[in-house]
């Protein structure tokens, strides 16, 4: 469905089939919770909608959560664009570490970091080939203070698992 829409709507070539299993997977899981995908068109339509609502919740909306969080920090009420690398890198890493996400969470929190990356650098101030490098640093959950640490005294920490991810990743490291 996805790609359909995205052929009729844009002139994105994309190939889905890696996603598509990612998708199966999650609802899956999803089912083993709630009800099976055969039974979902028997029950009410009010709880077809929560049902619905929850899966999407429990796929984008914490690591969505968070990087409109970041975005507020970077644009509207700090005005900090020097910690944009950091708060990627960080997003990204805690949505990798995280054993309770699903493999489609994990990826999903990935894309968005790009979808971020690419609109925070339409920003003049912010280089979005330095952002799309914090997604893939964040995602191979290497340590984000290491690399981005230097934001030139500015505390950049927004939740206080940023810390203490990265204080996990030096002791693995």
């Amino acid at each position: 469905m996805l790609e359909k829409f995205l052929r009729s709507f844009t002139q994105w070539e994309v190939d889905l089939k890696y996603t598509e299993q990612l998708i199966i997977e999650h609802l899956k899981r999803f089912e083993k919770k709630d009800v099976t995908w055969k039974n979902f068109g028997l029950i009410e339509k009010e709880r077809r909608v929560e049902l619905m609502s929850d899966f999407l919740v429990e796929t984008f909306g914490e690591t969505l959560g968070h990087f409109v969080d970041a975005q507020n920090a970077v644009f509207n009420i700090e005005k900090n664009p020097i910690c944009s690398e950091f708060y990627v890198c960080q997003i990204c890493a805690k949505a990798n570490r995280t054993e309770e996400y699903s493999p489609l969470q994990k990826y999903s929190a990935r894309a968005m970091g790009f979808v971020f990356a690419w609109t925070w650098g339409l920003d003049k101030q912010i280089d979005t080939l330095k952002l799309y490098d914090a997604v893939l640093t964040g995602n191979e959950q290497r340590s984000c203070h290491n690399r981005y640490g230097k934001m030139g005294g500015v505390s950049c920490i927004l939740y206080p698992w940023m810390m203490e991810n990265d204080q996990e990743m030096h002791t693995e490291l």
